[in-house]
């Protein structure tokens, strides 16, 4: 009986496994009041904007952007409103393309750091220029002179940068420590010769890449194995290929630079679920209670 029993349950938990494909879109969305199919768009934003709006960042109340010429930081709510420019014009000599936070405090600053990719637009070196939330130059450190950079993000439990570089000849993801050491190098195939943007999904423990040239989201785990691909429409909403990407909850919002819009497509469902380590902690629960049923003393009649 217990063998039939186990055996039950891998063949429903290899059931499971197939019907739930890489990109995940059967998994039900239980976050959502209606349901939506991940890649659905969900708001479009327009913020007033002089410059042209690249970078993005969620904080955890609102976006932290970038704009080039002139290059700022903007703050903007999450229904759109502009209510704070920073210059950086002065330190950040390239294009700001894109900007990440880390919520720690930033050296004698209670402010959190904010980190600028500066792309030089292949004139020299890019860099990452460091600021204080509040727009106080602190420091840069150089990226490799063959870089041309799309994108940047900070993952906590490891607290390091990862900065997404385009095709030469293949697109990489370069992780970096906060003082500016190249610790590893990712090539990441699947993508075109321009993804433009990359954030840490911290709950769901992925990244995204936006790639402009396929007009899709590209998940990745933390290793940067491909996980799926989920199409979305920037394309449709805005009339161009976006560029920076932020993550708020399950909505993946995308910054496109002409229009100065920012487009929200919904990610929930599309993060395959652990099938396996699920499968595994329900056989070693049939395993116990198969031990528990076969030493249980028998009562005689």
């Amino acid at each position: 009986m217990c063998v039939g029993l186990m055996l039950a349950l891998l063949v429903g938990v290899t059931k499971a496994s197939a019907q739930q494909p890489l990109t995940g879109y059967p998994r039900p969305i239980s976050s959502h009041e209606y349901a939506r199919a991940p890649g659905d768009f969900v708001e479009l934003l327009s913020p007033s904007v002089t410059g042209i709006l690249v970078g993005m960042h969620y904080d955890g109340d609102h976006f932290v952007c970038t704009s080039a010429g002139p290059e700022q930081i903007l703050l903007i709510d999450l229904a759109g409103s502009v209510f704070g420019i920073i210059s950086i014009d002065t330190n950040t000599a390239g294009a700001a393309i894109d900007i990440t936070l880390d919520q720690a405090a930033c050296g004698d600053s209670a402010q959190p750091c904010a980190y600028v990719v500066d792309n030089q637009g292949g004139g020299g070196a890019d860099e990452v220029d460091i600021y204080t939330n509040l727009g106080g130059y602190l420091t840069s450190f150089p990226l490799p002179l063959s870089s041309f950079t799309e994108g940047i993000t900070f993952r906590p439990a490891t607290g390091t940068l990862y900065i997404l570089d385009s095709a030469n000849p293949t697109a990489h993801v370069y992780e970096y420590a906060l003082d500016g050491t190249l610790l590893t190098t990712h090539d990441l195939p699947e993508l075109s010769i321009s993804p433009d943007g990359i954030v840490w999904d911290g709950p769901n423990h992925v990244f995204w890449i936006y790639d402009g040239t396929t007009d899709s989201l590209e998940m990745y785990t933390a290793g940067f194995a491909h996980l799926g691909t989920v199409p979305v429409d920037v394309i449709g909403q805005t009339g161009a290929a976006g560029e920076g990407i932020a993550l708020v909850g399950e909505t993946a919002y995308i910054a496109e630079a002409t229009s100065r819009t920012i487009s929200g497509f919904d990610t929930a469902g599309a993060v395959p679920l652990p099938i396996g380590r699920v499968g595994v902690a329900l056989m070693c629960m049939a395993l116990i209670a198969c031990f528990v049923r076969r030493t249980r003393p028998r009562v005689l009649p």
